[in-house]
């Protein structure tokens, strides 16, 4: 943004604060950074309950159509780790819908007799469905996880949200992403490069609601190209590599704004859910930035492309940036590209379903959601994951 246009813009946020400032109420104090109901100038409404399948199978290589014990799949001990979000700002799920079955080569054990845990839920509402196996050596396995969740779409007063100032410091649970991750190379050089040629180091200038929707818009802009379209859901280089060759995939540019976005000091994470994609179930990501005392908003980047939104101004509505009715149809499932105490460095494009897949020997640390491996021999495994997303009609409203 240029300097001009930037001091004037804070000049007229100011000014209005000064003429209406925004008080929140005592409930809004109790902020919901960890799931749960937002606060005003955030709501979520229209609630439906869905019912998700996830089926995630390793499957080791075959040479000539034979399989072999040099190609099949040998572990001491394994794990195959589906995440899901219990308790989200726009998702609840219910714990006791959670059922779970898995196989080892073609040896089928029926939901009720899988020993499974529950990791979690962490501070944040994440946990993952985690299925153990012990001494393996087969040609697959699979583990299919089910569950229900109830969704709502969001809607946000913009002038409220523009409104609410800059917080003295964030609350520890949002505070993690404001940090690097997985393809979220924050920390890079070249997203502070990016982010002050943006802001002129003058981001406090204007609240942080308005201060992102410029940074999101600019990393939009800078992007010549999403690679793949809206199909290719899951592929990814990372943020950084993204913001330097200005292309990417659909996840790249997810991550590329959220990466602006901790560079710049506002927290924000990706979302990996699942909905209908070109007719088909399929992972899709988008995003979401905290906002001090009211909650996470959601936002999609590359929904946002093509909607003209460039052309609106700060204060005004943006399709798919913050109020977004179709946000009801996503099944948010991870916050995250990565388990909960995985650091794998990107090394390489990345094919991703819902996990990371621990790569030793000579396999490249690639993320392949739902697996987690300690001593694996696996050969040139493959990954096949299979979604089902079923509606099972209207939720329940908020208590409140």
């Amino acid at each position: 943004m240029p300097q001009r246009h930037w001091l004037k813009l804070s000049t007229r946020i100011l000014l209005s604060l000064m003429i209406a400032f925004m008080i929140l109420p005592n409930s809004a104090l109790a902020q919901h950074e960890g799931g749960g109901p937002p606060n005003f100038p955030i709501a979520r409404e229209k609630p439906r309950v869905w019912e998700s399948r996830v089926r995630s199978q390793l499957v080791g290589s075959s040479v000539n159509g034979i399989m072999t014990s040099q190609n099949a799949i040998q572990c001491p001990r394994s794990e195959i780790v589906i995440p899901l979000i219990m308790r989200g700002t726009y998702c609840r799920t219910d714990p006791n819908s959670i059922t779970v079955s898995a196989a080892i080569g073609n040896q089928w054990q029926r939901a009720g007799s899988v020993p499974w845990t529950l990791r979690g839920p962490h501070p944040d509402g994440s946990a993952e469905i985690v299925v153990e196996f012990l001494d393996v050596n087969t040609t697959s396995l699979t583990m299919e996880a089910n569950w229900k969740t109830q969704t709502w779409e969001s809607s946000l007063n913009e002038s409220a949200a523009a409104n609410i100032t800059w917080p003295t410091e964030w609350p520890e649970a949002v505070r993690p992403y404001l940090e690097p991750s997985l393809g979220i190379e924050s920390n890079e050089p070249e997203f502070r490069q990016f982010v002050d040629s943006i802001t002129n180091g003058r981001i406090r200038d204007v609240s942080p609601y308005l201060a992102a929707k410029e940074l999101v818009k600019r990393t939009i802009l800078n992007f010549r190209a999403v690679n793949g379209g809206a199909t290719e859901t899951t592929k990814f280089t990372g943020a950084l590599e993204s913001l330097r060759a200005t292309r990417g995939t659909r996840l790249d540019l997810t991550c590329a704004c959220v990466a602006t976005l901790r560079t710049a000091g506002i927290p924000a994470r990706p979302v990996m859910g699942i909905t209908k994609v070109k007719k088909s179930t399929s992972w899709t990501p988008w995003a979401e930035l905290y906002l001090p005392g009211a909650g996470w908003v959601p936002f999609d980047p590359f929904e946002m492309r093509g909607s003209g939104f460039q052309h609106r101004a700060l204060t005004a509505q943006w399709p798919w940036f913050g109020t977004v009715d179709e946000l009801v149809e996503r099944i948010p499932v991870a916050y995250r590209l990565s388990p909960p105490g995985n650091n794998l460095r990107l090394k390489s494009s990345a094919d991703t379903s819902v996990g990371v897949v621990n790569l030793k020997d000579d396999w490249l640390e690639t993320p392949v959601w739902a697996w987690v491996s300690d001593g694996c021999r696996q050969g040139r495994s493959r990954w096949n994951t299979s979604l089902v997303r079923i509606n099972r009609g209207q939720g329940t409203p908020d208590p409140r």
